[in-house]
């Protein structure tokens, strides 16, 4: 029978997570978000490229100026998505 700090230290053990599993858990959390965000930005820059290209009907120069900024920051976003939020694999020893 355990007693004290002994048992306190085994259930603190039990509960800990491994390094894998923290590694997985955090990849997992990673794809998750970048998913969430792609599935909208994927929209924006589409829909801008659509108009951009003038299938609607033309636009005038202040239409296009905004659109290509519209444009240009979905990219710039989905770069970043890219960068910062692509899960990476394991370190393997």
């Amino acid at each position: 029978m355990m007693t004290g700090t002994g048992m306190v230290q085994r259930d603190t053990e039990l509960n800990e997570p491994t390094l894998p599993d923290a590694a997985r858990s955090t990849n997992e959390f990673l794809a998750q978000v970048s998913h969430d965000l792609r599935t909208p930005l994927n929209g924006i820059i589409g829909f801008s490229e659509f108009l951009l290209e003038g299938k609607p009907g033309p636009l005038t120069g202040k239409q296009r100026e905004y659109l290509q900024n519209i444009l240009d920051s979905g990219l710039q976003v989905l770069r970043l998505i890219d960068e910062k939020l692509t899960p990476q694999p394991a370190n393997r020893a």
